[in-house]
This record gives structure tokens, sequence and C-alpha cells, in this order.
């Protein structure tokens, strides 16, 4: 009887094995998020005057643009989940551009998300390593570069 219950408890112990793999290791769970980074074919004013576009046609609301640095920040629309529940959620991004070279840039990508309500004291902030709005604002990118923007002339 002892053996039987102890092999029982050696597949019960072995057979959640493979769950376990799946779970996230803590440094994944809570290490930093490195930002989801793409090189396109354009020049960095042209990519960072579409970077800029490509939010507005997102409805995002830009919060900083610095040409120099490189930086296009932006906000999404406050969303609520239900009536019922009183929770709120927002995005915020981080767009840094890099220049390659004169045909090519470097555009990095971070997406916080800003959680309030909910009987929660005050909003949670956290990165996200994986969402869909990471895709979204890349084919959004994309499309404006090869649809052409419009770049003001630096000498003006």
């Amino acid at each position: 009887m002892k053996r039987l219950i102890l092999l029982l408890g050696a597949v019960l112990l072995l057979t959640g094995c493979d769950s376990l793999e799946s779970l996230p290791t803590p440094s994944e769970r809570y290490g930093k998020v490195e930002p989801k980074v793409r090189t396109f074919e354009s020049d960095y004013r042209t990519t960072y005057f579409a970077a800029q576009l490509a939010l507005k046609r997102m409805d995002w609301v830009l919060t900083k643009s610095a040409l120099a640095q490189g930086i296009v920040n932006g906000r999404s629309a406050v969303h609520s989940e239900n009536a019922f529940s009183g929770q709120n959620r927002q995005y915020t991004i981080e767009v840094r551009l890099n220049e390659v070279d004169d045909r090519h840039t470097e555009v990095s990508v971070l997406l916080h998300e800003q959680i309030e309500g909910d009987f929660q004291a005050g909003a949670t902030d956290r990165t996200l390593r994986e969402h869909g709005l990471y895709d979204s604002f890349y084919a959004s990118l994309d499309q404006v570069l090869r649809e052409g923007v419009p770049v003001p002339d630096p000498e003006k």
C-alpha cells in the first residue's frame, strides 16, 4: 500500500513538471523590459515626422517630441472597462529613434499601461513586454512611410 501511494505521488509530481516550464522566471517577470526594436529604410528626419503622424492616426496625443534627441512620446485615451468596475486604463508609448546611416533609422518602442480604480489605492504603471499595440504602431509607421510624410524644411 505504501509503495502504491509513493508511486502515485511520484507520478503526480512528475506530471506537473510540464506546466511549470511555461511559467516565467522571476527575472523575466520582474526584470527590466527591453524595448521592441525595428529598423526602417528611411532617413532620420522622415522617420521622426512619420512616427508623430503614425501616433496621431492611432488617435494618440503627443506628449513629448524632440527631433534632436529622437524622442516621440504619446498617450492613448482613457478606457473604462465597464460602468460598474470603476477601473480605467491608459497606455503611454515611448518612441526613440537612432540614425543607423543616411538611409536607415532604428526605432525602439516601450509601451506602458496605467490602471486606476478597481479598489486600488492609486494608479499602477507597468511596462508591457508583449502587446498588440507594438505591432499596431509599427504597422502604422510603415504605412505612413510608404504613403509619404510631409517633412518640414529645416531652413525655414
